[in-house]
């Protein structure tokens, strides 16, 4: 449940209506994570995505390379995107009822950058409203890098963390909650 106002279009043909939310509301629980747009999550600095990007890499060699050694085969090399999916199948909830699939329809680009839209990334708004909901931390991990989900102050937060050390990144979509809404009625004579 939101307490924020919601607008809707409606379209009447004969004496059928139909309702289409006009705007971008936010998923329940967060301050800027928006249901119908694309979220950003940026780090606070350019070493910061660096430090997480070479932590992820190197996870995937590692893994990678422990797995081609037991079939006698030598890792190929791959880029960022590739290493990034890699990791994902990794990931392994260690607290929590979350689904440690939620990373898999994230994308991450080479500052660090992650991007995902809630219509493509339901396993991860979908528990962004459970932790809004329950106070049910979550936590995912691999390797040495985790994700933990939790709620503070009815609002719904994130850390991620690099050998138990928090990794700097900021708010979701850096604290815009980006609704655009149509003027209908301008400030100037006339209208309806």
């Amino acid at each position: 449940m939101t307490s924020k106002q919601l607008f809707y279009e409606m379209t009447i043909t004969g004496n059928v209506f139909n309702l289409v939310l006009d705007g971008n509301p936010t998923l329940a629980g967060t301050k800027y994570t928006l249901l119908k747009k694309r979220n950003s999550i940026k780090p606070e600095s350019s070493s910061t995505g660096e430090q997480l990007m070479t932590a992820v890499t190197n996870i995937v060699k590692s893994k990678t390379n422990k797995k081609k050694e037991e079939e006698g085969r030598r890792r190929r090399l791959l880029g960022y995107e590739d290493d990034w999916s890699e990791f994902t199948t990794y990931v392994e909830t260690t607290q929590g009822t979350c689904n440690s699939k939620l990373l898999n329809h994230v994308s991450v680009y080479d500052g660090g950058t992650f991007n995902f839209q809630c219509s493509k990334s339901g396993t991860l708004c979908n528990c962004i409203q459970h932790v809004g909901a329950t106070g049910e931390e979550q936590h995912f991990v691999v390797d040495n890098i985790a994700l933990i989900i939790f709620r503070h102050e009815d609002i719904v937060g994130y850390e991620i963390t690099e050998d138990d050390i928090s990794l700097v990144y900021g708010d979701v979509n850096e604290g815009r909650e980006d609704r655009r809404r149509r003027r209908l009625l301008g400030n100037h004579r006339g209208g309806c």
